[in-house]
């Protein structure tokens, strides 16, 4: 992937949101473009190809699939953001789950997660123990659950790499956090077998020169195509150049000192216990 084929997050999330609304509803694209009078050929470079959909477009295409008011808010607040390079997404709509649609563009994905387990490595009970909110607990967990089978779903078809980057202090935080350290540590040592998972413990001191903050980088071979910076309520898509040549250094420099100092899993757990006999 080039740069020039680098879409803004804004872009992706409105043409999958587009694609997964007519797919839900049974209409052929066809037959939308049909009702649209447009050029079916226009209608799939906007969901495919990344053609440029303009807000009045995207407003066109959601009333004619007569999408819910919810639904129809959120797409349009990113279809006003096409265009801006770094974008926050707060949606909890599923058609707008940008980190699986990173996901699929990628061939492999690093996790650098000094103070935190990523999900992708926290096991159910984990989830169902810290799902918390202003919705009800049953809503909430479902809408959990949902994003996270969406987010598995492209680790699962086992067509990229999965490298995660752990500072111990994650893997000693467990405990405190979920009450199920045992349960936790099982969990990511049976991930660390698959073919497609490398899983390092980083430790925390000496202080090698990396970020402190976690971040991901979302990679199409030896190029970058986006940043995460997840929060708790929001996610930070970067892929301005700047910022991504910027991350992709600190990955690059993080993979070094794992090399010389980090350690799997397993040999982290063995040296836990020979300090504490």
């Amino acid at each position: 992937m080039t740069a020039h084929e680098i879409r803004t997050p804004a872009s992706l999330t409105i043409s999958n949101g587009l694609r997964e609304v007519r797919d839900r509803q049974g209409i052929g694209l066809r037959e939308l473009a049909r009702r649209l009078e447009i050029n079916p050929s226009k209608l799939s470079g906007m969901e495919v190809n990344g053609r440029r959909a303009k807000p009045t477009t995207v407003s066109r295409i959601l009333g004619c699939l007569q999408v819910k008011a919810t639904e129809y808010e959120q797409l349009m607040n990113v279809a006003e953001h096409v265009d801006v390079k770094n974008y926050i997404d707060q949606s909890t709509s599923p058609v707008a789950d940008l980190w699986a649609i990173y996901e699929q563009l990628s061939t492999s994905i690093l996790e650098w997660a000094p103070f935190r387990i990523p999900d992708f490595l926290r096991t159910h009970r984990w989830l169902e123990a810290t799902v918390h909110g202003d919705v009800t607990p049953t809503t909430k967990l479902d809408q959990e659950l949902f994003h996270r089978r969406c987010r598995r779903l492209p680790a699962n078809q086992g067509e990229r790499q999965y490298v995660f980057l752990l500072g111990d202090q994650a893997l000693r935080m467990l405990s405190e956090e979920s009450g199920h350290a045992d349960q936790q540590i099982d969990f990511i040592r049976e991930v660390s077998k698959r073919r497609d998972v490398s899983i390092r413990i980083i430790p925390s001191t000496p202080a090698p020169r990396h970020p402190t903050d976690a971040f991901t980088v979302f990679a199409s071979e030896t190029t970058p195509i986006a940043i995460a910076l997840q929060h708790d309520h929001c996610t930070a898509y970067l892929t301005s150049t700047s910022l991504r040549t910027s991350y992709h250094q600190a990955a690059r420099a993080l993979l070094r000192h794992a090399s010389d100092h980090g350690s799997t899993i397993d040999a982290w757990m063995s040296a836990v216990r020979a300090r504490a006999s």
